[in-house]
């Protein structure tokens, strides 16, 4: 699957884990998802490159994003960057519209 970000949160402290960050996107099926990132984790080295990219002011497309339930990111997917935009069809009063995140 494909996604946008669109916020990543300053690094918060839980009461049961360690800090995380938590990252939003819009996937190409027009719908929000989450995830939660923790420093500490193996699969933080994957996630460190994006989020400085983020951070640094870029528009970041990424595919290969996997998610686990509803509407959560699976925090191991191994997602790559990527440069092409892509159409979000969505529906709105009965008809589709396509848009364009480039």
């Amino acid at each position: 699957m494909k996604g946008k970000i669109i916020g990543i949160d300053p690094l918060k402290e839980s009461r049961t884990e360690k800090s995380f960050r938590r990252m939003y996107f819009i996937l190409d099926d027009g719908k929000w998802a989450k995830t939660d990132i923790v420093p500490a984790y193996h699969n933080f080295k994957i996630w460190k490159p994006i989020i400085s990219l983020y951070e640094a002011g870029a528009v970041v497309f990424l595919d290969g994003i996997e998610l686990r339930q509803g509407r959560e990111v699976d925090a191991d997917s191994l997602v790559v960057i990527t440069n092409q935009g892509f159409e979000v069809r969505k529906a709105h009063e009965q008809k589709i519209i396509q848009e364009s995140l480039i």
